[in-house]
């Protein structure tokens, strides 16, 4: 299973009110209604013919967190089973109950081992294009739906 957080928001201006260039990557430069969508994609098996995710499940979270994934996982993926993400902090308890493989951005979008995330990915990126050319704004109200549309 493919696991990954994408935030989303609204749009904040990067401009001041004095004019000079804001740092969005500061919290307390950033838009208080953004939220993470995190997807889970569980994949069909190496050795099968098909290809792509079997189902996809979306949720809205207020943060990618240890508490939140902690919450979600055990609910609706069984004990034992593959899971592939990210370097984020978010998924470190996760090995305790799973076999976690992770995928280092930094170094390389496939792991040594060919662990991707690409599954999630390829659901954000289909998400950002439906941004840009559907719905233009995001709407936390509706940020579930649109999630879910995607997937």
């Amino acid at each position: 299973m493919h696991l990954d957080g994408a935030y989303v928001g609204p749009h904040r201006a990067s401009r001041e009110p004095h004019g000079r260039l804001a740092d969005l990557r500061l919290a307390e430069n950033q838009s208080p209604d953004k939220r993470c969508i995190v997807v889970m994609r569980e994949c069909h098996a190496a050795n099968d013919e098909d290809v792509g995710a079997k189902r996809t499940l979306t949720f809205i979270v207020k943060k990618e967190t240890q508490a939140a994934l902690g919450k979600l996982v055990p609910e609706l993926v069984a004990a034992g089973a593959v899971l592939c993400a990210d370097e984020s902090e978010a998924y470190d308890l996760l090995h305790a109950k799973y076999a976690v493989r992770r995928v280092n951005h930094s170094q390389a979008y496939p792991a040594e081992d060919d662990t991707t995330i690409n599954q999630a990915e390829g659901n954000f990126s289909r998400l950002r294009r439906m941004q840009i050319g559907q719905i233009h704004k995001v709407s936390v109200k509706y940020l579930d739906v649109y999630a879910n549309e995607i997937a």
